[in-house]
């Protein structure tokens, strides 16, 4: 009797067990959407990034009020120091994220004043004196990163320092009505100026009240800055450059980044600065379309629209065409992207990282939108790996490939990103707006091969 009664129980446990398995496998992603295992991300404790619903859609020239979207990221306050459970990928960048974190924040380049060496002169072993203030507040911007990717205090306290040192040489004026920043460098504009430091404060965990207060003076002097045609410049009778318009789309995305969706005209001006920068400006670069894909990708988290998601995807497309594929006699190029706009004879540097945080937000696009092209994606995430393989592998300075130097200034190396593949002086910028890029794919799953 026994025996029939766990012969009945086993019997039972069977059923339910095919029953589960059976509803599991009926519930597989259709096809033209995303897996559940590229859209989801598996933090969801801290801020930033990936909606995919409850996005309000988008009308010209009125725009409904959005919802506020659902942020998420992984690795926030936690990059993880075990790779054995992480992809070969992942832990490629995760390293050099780290290495590149680390360097920013060593003695012998961040300085006691919160400035930071403008880079080094590796044949002489002495810093260079091309100093910049954009170079400095992309710095502490990546340091904020720094923050708020590991969750370590030390660059809590290096970002913050670095952040008031270049708040502190700055000087926001109020005259008739109209805002003026002033900087201690000339020949550098504010408007990037401004909103460098105000995506710095963004990054930087929980900032103090006056870093708050700081970043909404310095997003209004922006604001004020924005001209009717979706212009952002501080002379709207100066003619416009790829220049001008590389700030302007830095500008939006530091007002997109403290967005609350009330004020829906700002995403407006998006789009009329998208169109306006079309047709006012040529010679568009791989900075331009860098940061023009982030203030889109940034708007995609509030409305969907195709004028915004297809400014994105052109950009990728057009970026593409400048990518290396590998060749019998330029292996060590592939991955990288022309350093002259069409001249595919021109060998990669290290703005090949531009054009791959460009592929990070037409990918970041494609999660927005309400059918998700799969295709599209794969395509897309297949060059960002390349691109950031070829930065990773060729561009940074590591243990193994730095013993040609004294042992004695080895470190003052290690983690630093070269300027191109023949060497070359180091720039402290370099290394900050590379670590900004890995980050950003790291921090949104792009790594992951599903």
């Amino acid at each position: 009797m026994r025996f029939y009664i766990i012969l009945a129980t086993l019997i039972v446990a069977l059923i339910v067990i095919g029953y589960t398995g059976f509803r599991t496998a009926g519930g597989q992603t259709p096809p033209g959407k995303l897996p559940d295992a590229i859209l989801k991300t598996p933090d969801q404790k801290n801020p930033q990034v990936i909606p995919v619903a409850g996005v309000a859609p988008i009308s010209d020239p009125k725009i409904a009020a959005p919802a506020a979207p659902t942020n998420t990221r992984r690795f926030v306050g936690s990059f993880p120091t075990d790779s054995q459970n992480l992809n070969p990928i992942t832990t490629q960048l995760l390293h050099a994220c780290r290495r590149s974190f680390v360097w920013l924040g060593k003695d012998e380049i961040f300085q006691v004043s919160g400035q930071f060496i403008p880079g080094i002169n590796l044949s002489l072993g002495i810093p260079t004196q091309d100093d910049h203030f954009h170079q400095q507040a992309t710095a502490a911007w990546a340091l904020a990163r720094a923050a708020r990717c590991t969750g370590e205090q030390r660059f809590h306290a290096l970002a913050s320092q670095a952040i008031l040192a270049q708040l502190g040489s700055t000087t926001l004026n109020n005259q008739g009505g109209r805002s003026t920043l002033q900087i201690p460098i000339t020949q550098c504009d504010p408007i990037g100026s401004a909103a460098l430091l105000a995506l710095a404060i963004a990054e930087l965990p929980n900032p103090s009240t006056d870093l708050q207060a700081r970043a909404v003076e310095l997003t209004r002097f922006l604001a004020a800055s924005s001209r009717g045609d979706g212009r952002i410049c501080c002379d709207p009778n100066a003619p416009a450059t790829v220049t001008e318009a590389e700030f302007a789309f830095l500008a939006y995305q530091a007002m997109l980044v403290s967005f609350d969706g009330k004020d829906t005209q700002l995403l407006v001006n998006l789009k009329k600065a998208l169109e306006y920068y079309e047709k006012a400006v040529t010679g568009r670069t791989l900075v331009y379309y860098a940061r023009m894909s982030a203030a889109c990708s940034l708007a995609g988290l509030w409305v969907r629209d195709e004028t915004i998601q297809n400014a994105v995807f052109r950009a990728a497309d057009a970026v593409i065409t400048q990518q290396y594929a590998s060749s019998r006699d330029r292996d060590h190029w592939a991955g990288g992207f022309t350093s002259e706009w069409e001249n595919l004879h021109s060998p990669p540097t290290i703005s090949s990282a531009e054009g791959a945080k460009v592929l990070i937000h037409a990918c970041q696009v494609i999660r927005q939108m309400e059918r998700p092209d799969l295709e599209k994606y794969q395509h897309y995430q297949k060059r960002l790996i390349w691109s950031l393989q070829f930065v990773t592998y060729r561009l940074q300075y590591t243990e193994s490939d730095t013993l040609h130097f004294d042992a004695s200034f080895r470190p003052k190396v290690v983690g630093a990103f070269r300027p191109g593949l023949q060497g070359g002086s180091l720039r402290t910028t370099d290394t900050a707006s590379t670590s900004l890029v890995l980050s950003d794919c790291l921090l949104h799953g792009f790594d992951r091969q599903n």
